[in-house]
């Protein structure tokens, strides 16, 4: 036989919507009901009784309820059955007897199969293996080393086969990988059934690759980096809190007013350290929010308290434009300033390398409408090439980021039902806004 692809012949696959296939394809079936499976395999095994194939249905039902199911669209299934024809087995006992065979094994079972199929003058082999209750489910990778390997063996020979998986059961990436190693997929598109090629292999990965980053929130080590991104800031202000303190106690004679209120900074930094941790971890936990009536114009005026050091070390000046008798919104204070505290600092990293206009960080309050309240913070730096990606987990144009940073800083607005962007500033420098929405009159 030729090893060059599936061979030329032609049968009918019953499936609705599908008309011919050529013998030598193995298809992964996805299905997400019990009607979905019976609605595809029963008409697809009763072509190929019709075309006098052997059939072998692996199935999650009883093989009487599966019989049952085929004599509704087709006669004579009873002697099919007795001659051999049509062959039923339970899933679960099926995987059971195959446990333990490799790879070869099983190519072999299947090469067999079809061996005794033509030597008893069927047209070929037709076969369906449900594997909802595979065994090898605990070993997805082997699972999928046997799929590849059939995929391999049965390309130039007269086999349908067909793997059906449970959506439901199925992770995203354990459907890529099962598209993978299977030569087309078959999936419900309203009434009709669709039949895709197999997308090419480096394709599917860079799909699996763009998939698990998008999921990397999810997982416990990327919601302790989010964490340990959170806290490094009020525990970077103890630190230099620490070494102002030391410098006041060495000096001579000793400042011990001036240490007293540089300890008292390192007690209230080390608590928000403390605070922010709770928060991170009561946001992913999606907890709910300790949330009271506050004025924005108030958490303004507390980080730029909280961020002096950083501002002068970075010869940076702030400007203010707060809109007085600015009405309340409901929100946790101690999230709102991690929100306005890393605002602040991106601007300042931003305008790092600048050189020929003054570093100046602007922060504007006022109201939004007669609904809601807004919050600018601009810069003169850089700006921002592209800054819907800013916001994207992971995504950092710094060296040492983890680009949680304003990943973080929108999932808390938009938990308080506000929305935060970014634009380009005309000229240069970006400008971060966000809004959120104020606070009913009647709890003013």
């Amino acid at each position: 036989m030729s090893t060059n692809g599936p061979i030329a012949d032609l049968t009918k696959y019953g499936v609705p919507g599908i008309d011919q296939v050529p013998f030598g394809i193995h298809v992964c079936h996805f299905y997400r009901a019990r009607e979905d499976l019976i609605d595809a395999l029963v008409p697809y095994f009763a072509a190929g009784l019709g075309n006098n194939e052997n059939c072998v249905w692996v199935t999650p039902f009883s093989t009487d309820e599966t019989a049952a199911a085929l004599g509704k669209v087709l006669s004579g299934v009873d002697a099919m059955l007795d001659k051999g024809q049509m062959q039923i087995f339970d899933a679960k006992t099926w995987h059971a007897s195959t446990k333990g065979m490799d790879e070869k094994g099983v190519v072999q079972f299947w090469l067999h199969e079809e061996e005794k199929a033509l030597t008893r003058g069927y047209q070929g082999l037709r076969s369906a293996v449900d594997t909802s209750s595979c065994l090898y489910v605990d070993d997805w990778d082997t699972l999928m080393d046997y799929e590849g390997a059939v995929s391999d063996a049965i390309r130039d020979r007269r086999i349908l086969m067909l793997c059906s998986y449970d959506a439901q059961k199925c992770q995203a990436t354990s459907v890529l990988e099962a598209v993978r190693t299977h030569q087309h997929a078959l999936d419900r598109r309203d009434v009709n059934w669709e039949i895709d090629s197999l997308i090419r292999e480096e394709a599917l990965r860079t799909m699996r690759s763009r998939l698990e980053r998008a999921t990397q929130l999810a997982t416990v080590a990327e919601v302790s980096a989010a964490i340990a991104h959170e806290v490094n800031q009020p525990l970077a202000a103890v630190v230099a809190n620490a070494s102002a303190c030391l410098r006041w106690l060495s000096a001579v004679p000793p400042n011990l007013e001036r240490a007293r209120l540089t300890a008292e900074r390192i007690a209230r930094d080390a608590n928000s350290a403390s605070e922010v941790v709770n928060r991170v971890r009561a946001l992913f936990k999606q907890s709910t929010l300790a949330a009271i009536p506050l004025n924005l114009n108030e958490v303004i005026e507390e980080v730029r308290q909280l961020m002096l050091d950083e501002i002068s070390g970075g010869n940076v000046s702030i400007e203010t434009d707060l809109e007085r008798d600015l009405p309340r919104t409901l929100a946790d204070r101690v999230q709102m300033q991690q929100v306005i505290v890393n605002l602040v600092h991106n601007g300042i990293e931003a305008m790092e390398a600048t050189m020929h206009v003054p570093k100046i960080l602007s922060i504007r309050s006022r109201r939004e409408g007669i609904h809601h309240v807004r919050v600018e913070v601009c810069d003169r730096g850089s700006g921002l090439q592209d800054p819907e990606n800013a916001f994207k987990p992971f995504f950092t144009t710094k060296k040492t980021g983890m680009g949680m940073g304003l990943a973080i800083c929108r999932s808390i607005i938009e938990a308080h039902q506000g929305r935060l962007w970014a634009t380009q500033n005309e000229g240069c420098g970006a400008t971060l806004c966000f809004t959120l929405p104020v606070l009913s009159s009647a709890l003013q």
